[in-house]
């Protein structure tokens, strides 16, 4: 993927490592595996 930079103004863009944490820590957050949502929940 190329590296994409932000000229417009508000939030500035992570850093390639806190985005990486990030997207480990996503796909098994405290050990409880994949994060999302059933599509067949009851809510």
């Amino acid at each position: 993927m190329a590296q994409v930079y932000n000229f417009s103004s508000g939030p500035a863009m992570l850093p390639a490592e806190v985005l990486k944490l990030a997207q480990q820590e996503l796909c098994d957050w405290h050990g409880l595996g994949d994060v999302g949502h059933g599509d067949q929940s009851p809510w």
